[in-house]
């Protein structure tokens, strides 16, 4: 689990299909010391498992992305500079075991990460 070692959680807010959550970056974690060494960037792995972490705990369901419909990393997520993020869910159930999101990274209101796809219920 990343959260409360990578990032924290700022503000949370869940209401019928959707979650938006305030998160803030820990610029000292060790993975920003190897991707990569003098220029930190937050890798597109951390992403996918941030958006997996907090849709969990939301729904309070164990979820795998079943499919991933798209997933586009659309500006560089630097810790010292983007420290703060944005990570919205939008997500409707297809049947009684998967759930298809869409969700995104923002920082200072600059679209980051997007992720379409279908998570399913184990």
């Amino acid at each position: 689990m990343l959260l409360d070692s990578l990032y924290t959680i700022k503000s949370l807010e869940h209401k019928t299909g959707l979650i938006v959550a305030g998160l803030e970056l820990q610029e000292d974690h060790p993975i920003f010391q190897g991707h990569f060494p003098g220029k930190p960037v937050l890798p597109g792995a951390c992403m996918v498992q941030m958006v997996k972490e907090i849709f969990q705990m939301e729904m309070n369901e164990s979820l795998q992305l079943q499919k991933a419909n798209a997933i586009k990393f659309l500006q560089m997520i630097q810790p010292h500079e983007n420290k703060i993020l944005q990570l919205q869910i939008q997500f409707k159930e297809v049947d009684e075991s998967n759930i298809q999101v869409n969700a995104s990274i923002n920082s200072h209101e600059k679209l980051c990460f997007k992720l379409t796809g279908i998570y399913k219920k184990e």
